[in-house]
């Protein structure tokens, strides 16, 4: 069995918030803007019930694409909490 150290700034980063978010596209008729807009995730009491959502791994998980509004690019920040 291999058994590996991790250093702090792992630890760090293993404990960080880590929120998810959208670029959205707004236009005002003469210029056009990308705005980071934070990803909405479901809080259904059944968790079969929830489209968005995220593993406890951080994967942010999107089931079935309903709507053209949850096209885009998604990426995700780390908080640092110290």
């Amino acid at each position: 069995m291999i058994m590996s150290q991790t250093s702090g700034e792992d630890k760090r980063h293993m404990l960080a918030a880590k929120d998810w978010f959208r670029l959205s596209r707004k236009t005002d008729g003469r210029s056009l803007a990308w705005i980071p807009e934070p990803v909405k995730l479901d809080t259904h009491d059944e968790e079969k019930l929830n489209r968005v959502f995220v593993l406890p791994d951080h994967t942010l998980v999107i089931r079935s694409f309903q709507s053209c509004t949850l096209y885009g690019f998604y990426f995700s920040l780390n908080l640092y909490i110290f």
